[in-house]
This record gives C-alpha cells, sequence and structure tokens, in this order.
C-alpha cells in the first residue's frame, strides 16, 4: 500500500511491528523462550525491477532453551536442538508445507496483536495480509562450545629415569 512505501516512518514502524510478530509467532511454533529469538535488520524492501513484490527482508537469530530455562506453568521448551533446526528446515524448505503454514498463521495473529493500537498500522496489515507470504532462508546452525568449570586435566610429570636412580 502506499502508506507503507511512500512513508518512511510507517515502514520502520511496521516493520519493527513485523520484529515483535516473527519473534512470537517463531518462539510459538518452536516452543522457545521469545527471549531466546532476536529479530534484527528488518526493513521494507521496494520492488526492484519487477523481478520482486515489495517485502520485509529480516535476520533470525535463535538460541535454544536449555533444561535450566524456567518455563511458564503447563509449557516446556524444546531443548533438543537438533528437532529445532530439523524443524527450522523444514519450514524453509518448503512453505507451503503444514509446519510452514502454522507458522505463517500464527505470524499474521502475531502481527494483528502487534499493529491493533496504530490505525495506519493496522491498515496496512489489512491491505497486504490476504497477500503475505513468509519465506525463510535456509537455516544454519551454530554450536556453543561447552563451558568447563575446572582447570584443564595436565598429566604428572615423567619420574626420574632408571638410569638417574642409578646415580
Amino acid at each position: 500500500p502506499a502508506e507503507l512505501t511512500s512513508r518512511e516512518q510507517v515502514a520502520s514502524n511496521f516493520a519493527n511491528s513485523f520484529s515483535i510478530a516473527l519473534q512470537r509467532a517463531v518462539a510459538l511454533r518452536l516452543s522457545q523462550p521469545p527471549g531466546h529469538i532476536s529479530v534484527t535488520d528488518a526493513s521494507v524492501q521496494q520492488s526492484q525491477l519487477g523481478l520482486a513484490k515489495p517485502h520485509i527482508a529480516a535476520t533470525l537469530n535463535l538460541y535454544v532453551a536449555r533444561e535450566s530455562d524456567a518455563a511458564p506453568l503447563g509449557r516446556s521448551w524444546q531443548t533438543d536442538s537438533q528437532a529445532v533446526l530439523d524443524q527450522m528446515t523444514l519450514m524453509s524448505q518448503d512453505p507451503f508445507n503444514i509446519e510452514g503454514l502454522f507458522l505463517l498463521d500464527q505470524l499474521k495473529a502475531e502481527l494483528r496483536k502487534a499493529t491493533s493500537l496504530d490505525p495506519v498500522q493496522a491498515s496496512v496489515l489489512t491491505q497486504v495480509e490476504p497477500s503475505l507470504d513468509l519465506r525463510l532462508g535456509s537455516p544454519e546452525f551454530l554450536g556453543a562450545g561447552r563451558i568447563t568449570t575446572s582447570p584443564p586435566v595436565v598429566p604428572p610429570a615423567a619420574g626420574p629415569s632408571k638410569k638417574e636412580e642409578e646415580q
């Protein structure tokens, strides 16, 4: 819509609402704490020579929950990194499979919540929601190194050789 593409402040506000909505939607779909997910560099991109429709591009970072992370009553976090990666891969490979469609529906619901208090953003969402789709890039797994609390074990020094003992 014209409001989104012609006014920089409206585009910036909508990109921020999109970031919040994507964070919440991914957290719910992947059973992760929302604080473990960050969406950065969200910006509205204009169409380029008819090759791409206007879209929002962003970077999504996710830190998988650990057993020690407190969960709200009745919820538990997915703590298996491989399971989270597999689900993200499934959603990114085919945005029209069941998991991708569930994520898109959750994103739309979260966008409605995030834009509900701003009439201009709510109007923009009403205009773009029917054609809204979500395309995720290929996920990249970066494992954290294991943190140790004890110092490394140093092998004991070798004792004197037999020749040194005889002298």
